[in-house]
């Protein structure tokens, strides 16, 4: 599928807010290179320092997960992490946009390559709290 780090993508807004020929039309940012879901999941893993290990569900527990998940939430008053919306995404078999209107009319490109995005995002996310410590050593991004 496609992603884009928030970085490229408030870019893209700037770019757009800046562009006369992008008045009323909607654009598509993402990366250049769409991954896999197992590629991506095997990226993340290196960001944080972690292996990863893909475990093949069948779609039915996924739907149930969600379920559970949002009624979870709901007695907790939170929102939840997994919802029903949110496993329909997971279940798509890709996501993939074309950014050639981008391009075009706003000069934007993609400046943050995905690996470089994720330790970013991985490290922000250690320093806010939200991820252990991440792990020096082989495989770890520091």
């Amino acid at each position: 599928g496609s992603i884009v780090h928030g970085a490229d993508l408030a870019a893209a807004l700037v770019a757009a807010v800046a562009s006369a020929a992008a008045a009323g039309r909607t654009y598509h940012v993402a990366n250049d290179v769409p991954h896999t879901m197992d590629d991506l999941l095997e990226r993340i893993g290196r960001a944080v320092g972690r292996r990863t290990r893909r475990v093949p569900l069948p779609d039915c527990a996924l739907r149930g997960a969600g379920v559970v998940a949002e009624e979870i939430a709901r007695i907790r008053g939170i929102v939840p992490t997994l919802s029903r919306d949110k496993v329909r995404e997971l279940l798509a078999p890709g996501w993939v946009c074309t950014t050639a209107a981008a391009r075009r009319d706003l000069g934007w490109s993609p400046a943050t390559p995905l690996d470089r995005g994720l330790r970013e995002t991985a490290e922000w996310y250690a320093r806010e709290g939200w991820l252990p410590a991440l792990p020096d050593g082989p495989g770890a991004f520091r």
